[in-house]
Order: structure tokens, then C-alpha cells, then sequence
């Protein structure tokens, strides 16, 4: 797990330097008093913005990263990633909790977003959050047993903005890492084993792709222009396409899959 934790923090970092990089000639250290590793970092606007990691570590700041103020959670769990699917709603996949805040990150709630009924064989583990719209939102990771294995995967969908969740399953039992989409229809899992999970028809079915690889895949972005960076060497690709180019991308390798405008390229099912 902590190759993903350094994975997910230097991936964010990367692509929003790449963002402001045009405005900001240079980076300034800033102290920040965590005694565990930073994991995952998340911007509403350019001053308001999240970093959390181990033991449930969580820090925000209100003028664009210059001073950072922790905020306590009542939780030792790590915080996996931080998602906002607008300036007030936003979740925390914190291990086997999900946290959830309506008004910016004044509050955040521990909310049980599954009914332990569903789960007989283990407890979730949520390790990634998505929502293509206001009302469907995905959020993913593994079941794990009472030793800690995980047993299964995890996918949960909610099509009414949260209020409820319920369980979807998919074509895999590995644990699932990170999902992103382009637009609504079209979305990705990647996860252990080098699995790939690709939708067409905004998380309705969910499909195997080839990724060539059984090495596990921590993460997954799609942009305009393709950027992918991954640990021990960077790969930074802009690329003018009249698509999307996506990337999943492992500690040693990255793959990547352009998503052009004609029916033919979108057939395709391999990366």
C-alpha cells in the first residue's frame, strides 16, 4: 500500500503543477504537521483545497495552500482519497469508513453507505470515489476478511446523490484501486492484477478490458490532453488528439488508450 499512497500524492501534485505551472514559475515548501505519510489532495478553487493521509490525517487551506489547519476526524483509518463533486459535497474514502461533508468540510460525517447484510464474507474497504452528474456517483475497492485478505471486489453506485447506495457487481474479484470517467458514459476501473473494467452506458454494465499487463494498476485519469506520471519516472505526455487520451498507470509502467471521435476507435477493447 505504499507505493499507492506516494502514487496518489504525486499525481495530483503533478497534474495541478502542470495546471498553474504557466502562472507559477517555482514551488514553496510548507510545513504541514503530519506525523504519517500524505496520500491524497483535492482542490475546490484555486485558495480552498484538502491533503489527507495516514491515521486519518486531514488539513485544508483557505488561501491556496500558504497555511494549512488540520481538522480532526474521529478516525485512525487512512484516508485514501479526498473527491468534491461541487464546492459543498464532498467524501473521504477513509479504509473501511466513508466520510461525508454538505457544507464545504465545515463537518464531516462517518456514514455507513452499505448494509452489512451485503457483506456476510467480509467489511468494505473504499479506496476511490466518482460521480458523472449530480445524481450517480460510484464509489469502489475490495471486501476484506477478518485477517485482513481481500475475499472480493467492491463497487457501490448511488443514483439519487448519495441519500442511498447499492451494490454492483462486477466481472472481477481483485481489489479495485482508483475509476475515472470522460463524460458520463464512458468510465474506468483499474485494480490488482492489472484489471480494467470499462463502461459505455454510465456504470450500467461493467466490461474486462485487456491491459497487458497482470502487474496491479493504482490508478486511472482521463484529459484533454493526456498527462501520466508514475514512481521512479515520470511520463508527462501532451498530445493533440481529437479525443481523449486516458492513462493507467502502475509503479513501473503506463498504458494508455486515446478515445477518439469515431465509432471505430471507440470499439476498441484492449489498451
Amino acid at each position: 500500500m505504499a507505493i499507492i499512497k506516494y502514487l496518489y500524492l504525486f499525481v495530483f501534485i503533478l497534474l495541478l503543477s502542470a495546471q498553474i505551472s504557466l502562472g507559477q514559475a517555482s514551488w514553496d515548501a510548507r510545513k504541514i504537521n503530519s506525523s504519517g505519510d500524505l496520500i491524497t489532495v483535492f482542490f475546490t478553487s484555486d485558495n480552498r483545497g484538502w491533503v489527507a493521509g495516514d491515521e486519518g490525517y486531514l488539513a485544508y487551506t483557505t488561501d491556496g495552500g500558504r497555511n494549512w489547519l488540520q481538522y480532526s476526524l474521529p478516525t485512525k483509518e487512512n484516508i485514501n482519497e479526498i473527491y468534491f463533486r461541487n464546492d459543498d459535497n464532498g467524501y473521504l474514502a477513509a479504509g473501511k469508513k466513508i466520510f461525508i461533508t454538505k457544507d464545504g468540510g465545515a463537518t464531516w460525517l462517518d456514514t455507513r453507505i452499505y448494509d452489512p447484510k451485503e457483506f456476510r464474507a467480509g467489511t468494505p474497504e473504499f479506496l476511490s470515489v466518482r460521480f458523472t452528474d449530480k445524481k450517480r456517483g460510484f464509489v469502489i475497492g475490495s471486501v476484506l476478511n477478518k485477517s485482513g485478505n481481500v475475499v472480493d471486489s467492491l463497487v457501490l453506485q448511488t443514483d439519487d446523490g448519495g441519500e442511498s447506495w447499492f451494490r454492483v457487481i462486477v466481472p472481477t474479484k481483485q481489489e479495485l484501486f482508483h475509476l475515472d470517467f470522460s463524460g458520463t458514459s464512458h468510465g474506468w476501473i483499474v485494480g490488482d492484477g492489472g484489471v480494467i473494467l470499462h463502461t459505455d452506458d454510465r456504470g450500467e454494465i461493467w466490461k474486462m478490458q485487456n491491459s497487458g499487463t497482470n502487474r496491479a494498476l493504482y490508478n486511472v485519469c482521463f484529459y484533454p490532453l493526456g498527462r501520466c506520471v508514475n514512481s521512479g519516472t515520470v511520463i508527462l505526455t501532451d498530445a493533440e488528439v481529437s479525443g481523449t487520451e486516458g492513462y493507467a498507470f502502475n509503479g513501473h509502467i503506463c498504458i494508455r488508450e486515446i478515445l477518439a471521435k469515431s465509432a471505430e476507435r471507440k470499439k476498441h477493447k484492449s489498451w
